[in-house]
Formats: structure tokens, C-alpha cells, sequence
């Protein structure tokens, strides 16, 4: 499904369907009037919640409709970036932790590579050892 100018046109009718021809008009005046473009994805939540009812009710005026309006977009990016903080700081979490046991496997695989040629080592030096002594 695509979100395109004629989809978006079709959720702002199924929106304001029911609603009176006096609530339809006020509503795209207060967008219109408050520079808010009635297709705003914003703008349709809005409407659809019911908080734009709620909005318009205590402020008629359409510069105070934008403003409450500008005010609302402005804490829902506000919420938005917390939510966006919160999830990076648990990417670098799981990434240091992911990071971390790499290093760990790294250095484990590396102790035992040298475990076994240490062991390779002290066995031949005992052959030779042994060797020398039967020999000599």
C-alpha cells in the first residue's frame, strides 16, 4: 500500500466521516488558516484521536490552533528523539557486548593455538632430551 497524496486525501475524508459539513469546514479553515497542510500525517492523527476536536475547542483562533499545533509536533519530536536515544544506547550496548565476546573468543583461541605449540615444542625438546641421555 502506498502513502500517496490521493491515499493520504482518502484518510482525511474516512477521518471526518460523520462529521458535520460545519466541523468539516472549520477544520480545513484552521488548517488552511494555520498554515497546517491538511494531509500532514501529523494533521491526520490528530484529527483521527480526537485531539484535534479537543485542540480547536479551546482554540478557536487559528494562530492559537497553530501554535497548539507547533507545540504538540514540538513534543512529539522531543519524545521521538528520547525514544531514539534510548534505542541507540542499547545498539552500543549490544554491539560492545558483542564486540567484547569476540575479543574474548579471539584471545581464547589464541591461548590455546599457543597451548599446543608450547605442548609440540616441549615434546620435542624432551625427545631430544632423552634421545641425548640414552646416547650419552
Amino acid at each position: 500500500m502506498s502513502y500517496g497524496v490521493v491515499d493520504t486525501k482518502s484518510l482525511l475524508d474516512i477521518a471526518l466521516e460523520g462529521q458535520s459539513e460545519e466541523y468539516r469546514r472549520k477544520v480545513l479553515e484552521l488548517a488552511f488558516k494555520g498554515k497546517i497542510e491538511p494531509t500532514d500525517p501529523i494533521f491526520l492523527i490528530l484529527l483521527a484521536t480526537g485531539r484535534l476536536e479537543m485542540l480547536i475547542q479551546e482554540s478557536p483562533n487559528p494562530e492559537d490552533f497553530e501554535l497548539a499545533f507547533d507545540r504538540w509536533v514540538g513534543r512529539i519530536n522531543k519524545t521521538l528523539a528520547a525514544c531514539e536515544r534510548v534505542a541507540v544506547e542499547k545498539q552500543e550496548g549490544q554491539i560492545a557486548e558483542a564486540v567484547n565476546s569476540l575479543v574474548r573468543q579471539k584471545e581464547l583461541t589464541r591461548v590455546v593455538t599457543s597451548t599446543r605449540s608450547l605442548l609440540a615444542v616441549a615434546g620435542i625438546l624432551l625427545t631430544r632430551l632423552g634421545i641425548g641421555a640414552l646416547m650419552g
